[in-house]
């Protein structure tokens, strides 16, 4: 499912900033970017979301910064002093002027430090867990509304599909009987009218038509995967894989129904049976 959340932490003159999204996948997949020098902290970040989510594309933005009534940057006396110490030092030995301007000096690595390039990822992971746990949440609320709407959606298809089923049932029950006219009105019309209804030959063609058309086993297999939908709508446990599985037994139960039952009408609700089911299942891809 799609959503949103931010969150942010701050201390001492430190602001962290975590930004989720979230897309439809079938699988899971997650996409971290952490600041320079939290890299390390990759494997904590994925240990701390993985449980939260089994589906989709989930992508985390983590910055730091330092605020803006504190001073972003930082003036390292002692390592310029020892840079200004050395570097005499060497002037002297090669007898040549030790004067060294000030914007060279500042120009040397670590005289200049940067407040957040100061913090390790051991001292960083506290702030970025509360931020972290913020946007998560504020994620996970938006997710559950959208998954409110896709539980009506899907229970409506499902209802949708319930009926047809019903209509094929309903029709399944006279097939026998109406193959039998079917083939008696055949026979009568080739000009064999000495076969009745209760010949042997009539009685065994249809007893074989029957059990060769019989769909009660599917029927019975279909709603049973009904009543598996229904569970799934009342648990509060990740569905999205199961009723993908379930969109697909559906399917093979249907389209075993389209090739054993010799009947138009039949043959009308399967076809409009995988329609159904193939929106359902489309609904399901962005289920967790």
């Amino acid at each position: 499912m799609t959503g949103y959340g931010g969150g942010e932490a701050s201390k001492m003159g430190i602001r962290v900033t975590v930004d989720v999204n979230s897309l439809n996948r079938k699988q899971s997949e997650l996409s971290i970017s952490l600041p320079g020098g939290m890299e390390s902290l990759d494997s904590t970040v994925r240990e701390f979301v993985n449980p939260l989510f089994s589906r989709g594309r989930l992508s985390i933005r983590i910055g730091i910064q330092a605020m803006e009534e504190s001073h972003p940057i930082r003036f390292n006396e002692r390592v310029a002093q020892q840079y200004l110490k050395d570097l005499t030092l060497f002037a002297q030995k090669l007898k040549i002027p030790s004067e060294i301007p000030l914007e060279k000096l500042l120009e040397f690595p670590g005289v200049i430090e940067n407040r957040t390039s100061r913090m390790s990822a051991e001292e960083g992971w506290p702030l970025i867990e509360k931020a972290l746990k913020k946007a998560m949440k504020e994620l996970i609320a938006m997710r559950e509304r959208e998954g409110k709407y896709l539980k009506a959606e899907l229970v409506k298809r499902m209802d949708g599909l319930k009926e047809i089923l019903q209509r094929i049932e309903m029709e399944s029950k006279g097939l026998s009987e109406k193959y039998k006219k079917a083939l008696l009105k055949r026979i009568q019309s080739s000009g064999l009218e000495s076969l009745s209804a209760e010949d042997p030959k009539i009685i065994q063609e249809v007893i074989f038509f029957a059990d060769r058309s019989d769909i009660t086993e599917e029927i019975t297999r279909l709603k049973s995967h009904f009543a598996q939908f229904k569970h799934a709508t009342q648990t509060s446990k990740p569905v999205g894989r199961m009723l993908d599985f379930l969109a697909q037994e559906m399917g093979r139960e249907i389209n075993t129904i389209a090739s054993k039952a010799n009947d138009s009408i039949i043959s009308a609700c399967t076809v409009e049976f995988k329609t159904e089911l193939e929106k359902f299942r489309e609904q399901v891809q962005n289920v967790e």
